[in-house]
């Protein structure tokens, strides 16, 4: 029975590294280059090394040329957090203070690869991995309702809940092995939640395409006259409010500004989105 789940194991690893690696050729031949895309093909590719190697092979030293390799699975849950920033940001810069979680993931894994028990370095390696699949939760949620474009407000839904949902339980998982080594069907559970969470990001982004992509030039006035009349009489309505300084009051959300042009939100967040070329309200 157990030779049946390590093999099941196995195949299941292949599928989640085989879909990783397919969406990391979807970033890599995008038409448009961009921080976004860079970042997202290197946290596939992350993903599915962490997949086939989170059981060492025999042969495993830590010592040895083959530990850069296994290194770059560690990095993971790093380049999901800068692939978030990038996503709920499209005018994300990397700056050197974004180096440091990295350095420090880097080292603190470096030291877990050369124990073999629970230790401080694993603890502060946990730690910054829930520190960085929480702020992405927190950036996730506050700015879902600034987000003009449809498509990509579902999606950072499920990048703010199912990666550090699946990141958590990783995590929960690592700490129960560290006391006592995780059974073959808890090894099973774990392969298979990485392997749902990569199949339904694989269906989010071949929905998605270029809509997660921040524009290839900044926002212009430039789809105005493509809009119907009904909708150029509201962009005429939004165009008094920004006169009238409504823009300016403190608080304001979409929602409110809906109800002071008397606007439906969702029609509202499409004119700002198609008619003046904003893919976010507080860049507006």
């Amino acid at each position: 029975m157990q030779s049946v789940l390590a093999e099941v194991d196995v195949l299941m690893r292949g599928g989640a590294a085989a879909l990783c690696l397919y969406l990391a050729t979807r970033f890599i031949m995008v038409r448009q280059h961009c921080m976004l895309a860079t970042l997202g093909a290197l946290f596939t590719v992350s993903v599915a090394v962490l997949v086939l190697t989170v059981q060492r092979p025999a042969f495993y030293d830590p010592a040895s040329l083959w530990n850069p390799f296994f290194m770059v699975g560690k990095l993971s849950p790093y380049l999901f957090w800068l692939f978030a920033l990038s996503l709920f940001d499209d005018q994300f810069e990397f700056r050197w203070w974004h180096a440091v979680p990295g350095f420090a993931t880097f080292v603190n894994a470096f030291a877990c690869d050369c124990r073999v028990s629970f230790d401080p370095p694993a603890m502060a390696l946990h730690m910054m991995m829930l520190l960085m699949f929480g702020h992405v939760f927190y950036l996730g949620i506050t700015g879902y309702m600034g987000d003009l474009v449809d498509k990509r407000r579902s999606f950072r839904t499920g990048v703010s809940f199912l990666i550090p949902v699946v990141g958590l339980s990783i995590v929960v998982m690592d700490l129960t092995s560290s006391q006592l080594p995780l059974s073959q069907e808890m090894l099973l559970v774990q392969t298979g939640m990485i392997l749902a969470a990569a199949g339904i990001f694989t269906l989010w982004v071949s929905r998605l395409d270029e809509a997660l992509l921040p524009p290839a030039e900044p926002a212009k006035q430039i789809h105005q006259a493509k809009l119907p009349a009904a909708d150029r009489l509201e962009l005429a309505r939004l165009e008094q409010a920004v006169r009238s300084g409504t823009l300016y009051e403190p608080g304001l959300t979409i929602g409110l500004l809906a109800d002071r042009i008397d606007v439906p939100e969702h029609r509202l967040r499409r004119l700002i989105n198609q008619g003046l070329g904003y893919r976010n309200f507080n860049a507006f």
